[in-house]
């Protein structure tokens, strides 16, 4: 074969080994779709061929801010040698030996950096997909299937990862160049407490009036909390919008009349029955700010510097809205990103784990996802207005999943952080409905919801592997029969 005849590149490691179904597999997506340009797949780790003690690497559709944490991509990985040759050095190198051990962490970087400049050129074509909020990348494609099979070697990174420390501070040094390139005004990069992923710190030029726009129902020492916790925080430039909604106990309205003086606090009246929507779009009427902060108002806030990460995220290109992470009081995730399909419906990955026990410590990544709870959401007011705010149909249930879907339609991306980060109590502060009127109620949100965004069911959640169970929330494989 001539070098001329070569039109894609296999990276791979030399004593590791593929399925006989690879390439099959990868020329079966290339053939399909000419606009590809990088593909990569599931993979496993394993000291032998056959062994019983593998352990699965199940990954997302392209996720930016997730390869922004860590090399999740890694095998198998093949890519358009014209692409290769866009990025190959003044010295005719692909890789660069100021990275090694971390060389194709570096090369990755700098191919889906070309590539997401093809997939901006391509957008006009992916009309139908974005707006079915299924879209991820026209040029770079996830098969999602074990076909590469990395040998855990005696000293390797895939057997314990400090055999090569200097790897990680080359994929640090990897990550801050990248981020250079593309003119994304940073700190630093810092190594995490699991090597291999990297925590980003923002450089915040400014503070944008963010307004907090918290519903309430009595339960005024929650609130206070709620509030006061937010305030404490390193982010001051902030109003509160208290959206009052069928309160009954005196002390709700005595706390109110201490608040009258406060010129950083309105408190709003909405009439009428409990509607989580429209109890929303009702408060933000009254919003100044630039931002949106929508929070419950069961939240206390633990990181001082949640907001400003959050709002140093939302400023970056092609962001739609930010999340945080929600604990329970035991430690346990309430909130770490939001699967479509999960029950039929949607719900919270990792609900109820401690997030150093999350499937490839994801819950401590900042990543990408389809939706994110709106117990604790940043949207840019400009974003809220032109989906037209929370859709009122959806009373109690899965608006926040529909919010997050309609910014997903723009072509916008929902970002999950771990470092805002808050306990919630979850739905502590409404009345709870009878068990039948909830599941009835429940019910048919989630079938408006199924019939809203057909596609995203139809398809799987692109964030989401499609081995994995939507039964539990534990990333834990299909079982035997489940579709």
């Amino acid at each position: 074969m001539k070098d001329s005849d070569v039109t894609h590149i296999a990276l791979c490691d030399h004593d590791d080994y593929v399925d006989p179904d690879t390439f099959y597999q990868y020329t079966k997506v290339l053939n399909k779709d000419r606009n590809v340009k990088i593909i990569y797949s599931d993979e496993d780790v394993v000291k032998y061929k056959g062994d019983p003690e593998a352990y699965y690497v199940m990954k997302p559709d392209f996720n930016p801010y997730h390869m922004e944490s860590c090399n999740y991509i890694n095998h198998f990985f093949v890519c358009e040698k014209n692409l290769l040759g866009k990025i190959k050095t003044k010295d005719g190198l692909y890789e660069r030996p100021e990275f090694d051990g971390a060389q194709d962490y570096d090369l990755y970087l700098r191919l889906i950096e070309e590539a997401l400049e093809l997939d901006h050129k391509l957008q006009k074509q992916e009309e139908v997909k974005i707006r079915q909020a299924i879209y991820t990348s026209s040029t770079i494609h996830h098969v999602p299937k074990v076909l590469y099979h990395w040998r855990a070697a005696e000293n390797s990174t895939a057997q314990d990862p400090r055999n090569k420390l200097y790897a990680f501070d080359a994929g640090k040094r990897a990550l801050e160049e990248y981020f250079k390139r593309r003119r994304v005004d940073i700190a630093g990069v810092e190594h995490t407490d699991v090597w291999g992923t990297y925590r980003v710190k923002y450089n915040l030029k400014q503070e944008p009036l963010v307004s907090v726009i918290i519903p309430n129902k009595d339960h005024v020492e929650d609130l206070k909390v709620a509030i006061e916790s937010v305030r404490s925080g390193t982010y001051k430039n902030l109003e509160f919008i208290i959206v009052e909604n069928n309160s009954v106990e005196p002390e709700t309205f005595a706390y109110y009349d201490t608040l009258k003086d406060d010129q950083n606090i309105k408190v709003v009246y909405f009439d009428g029955e409990y509607n989580y929507s429209a109890v929303n779009n009702f408060g933000v009427k009254y919003a100044s700010g630039e931002f949106l902060l929508l929070l419950n108002n069961d939240v206390k806030m633990i990181a001082a510097d949640s907001i400003a990460e959050m709002v140093a995220i939302l400023e970056r290109e092609q962001v739609g809205a930010v999340g945080a992470e929600l604990l329970f009081a035991n430690g346990e995730l309430q909130h770490a990103g939001v699967i479509v399909g999960f029950g039929h419906s949607a719900g919270h990955i990792f609900h109820h784990i401690r997030p150093e026990f999350s499937y490839g410590n994801r819950a401590n990544c900042v990543v990408n996802y389809s939706a994110v709870t709106a117990a604790c959401l940043l949207v840019k007011k400009a974003t809220y207005d032109k989906i037209g705010g929370f859709s009122e149909e959806f009373a109690v249930s899965f608006n926040d999943v529909d919010f997050c879907l309609k910014i997903r339609a723009l072509g916008d991306l929902i970002v999950y952080t771990p470092y805002a980060k808050f306990y919630h109590y979850e739905s502590k502060s409404r009345g709870a409905d009878t068990a039948e009127e909830k599941r009835l109620r429940m019910e048919q949100e989630a079938r408006l919801l199924r019939d809203k965004w057909p596609e995203i069911y139809k398809v799987g959640d692109p964030y989401y592997n499609e081995n994995f169970t939507l039964q539990y929330f534990n990333c834990s494989l299909k079982g035997k029969g489940e579709v």
